[in-house]
């Protein structure tokens, strides 16, 4: 996935922030948190991110509820928007606004 991101993105990770939008507990999202400067993880379900918090405790990663369709942040507010149920959600488009265009 990272080296996919890589090369599609054509530029260092390191300096890139991610919105993971529905990663549950944040298993990849801690994963991503590795590579990445920054990453969010979002999801609606209160105690996958009460887990997220507890176990995946890093400088650059951080885990909150939220609702992929009520987002708080500005448009282009994330490098990266890493959708994980995309297909669920009824206006995806304003989920993937999130993320700076390249």
């Amino acid at each position: 996935m990272v080296a996919i991101m890589s090369e599609y993105l054509e530029q260092d990770l390191s300096d890139q922030s991610v919105l993971s939008v529905g990663g549950s507990t944040g298993i990849i999202d801690e994963y991503l948190a590795r590579y990445f400067q920054s990453v969010c993880g979002i999801d609606i379900d209160e105690k996958a991110i009460a887990f997220a918090k507890e176990n995946f405790q890093n400088d650059n990663l951080s885990f909150e509820i939220g609702d992929a369709l009520q987002l708080k942040y500005e448009n282009e507010s994330f490098d990266v928007v890493k959708p994980w149920k995309l297909h669920r959600c009824k206006n995806s488009v304003a989920v993937l606004l999130q993320a700076s265009p390249y």
